[in-house]
């Protein structure tokens, strides 16, 4: 299947509001047959994968920060539930920043 055939198809599911992304039947069949500890493993990998990732957004926005200030802030977006799932709320009022 070619990307806009994927395109459309994905644009055809329903989507809720709450969620962030849709699991494909496939998928939900694959984590469906993983033992416990195969499902924890990935929820570390993804868990670790995103802190990644938010820490090195963090790097790029503040290089003057401190490397233990990066990691609070990530775990501070990562714990702390946002209105909108697309945008963070800073932990850290802007003012505290300068």
């Amino acid at each position: 299947m070619g990307y806009e055939a994927r395109t459309e198809a994905r644009s055809a599911l329903p989507l809720d509001p709450g969620q962030i992304e849709v699991i494909d039947d496939k998928l939900v069949a694959v984590l469906r047959r993983k033992i416990g500890a195969e499902r924890l493993e990935i929820a570390d990998r993804l868990f670790s994968s995103a802190r990644r990732m938010i820490v090195g957004m963090l790097r790029a926005e503040h290089p003057d920060w401190a490397e233990q200030r990066d990691g609070q802030e990530a775990a501070q977006r990562i714990l702390t539930p946002s209105d909108d799932c697309w945008t963070w709320t800073p932990a850290v009022p802007e003012a505290a920043c300068v």
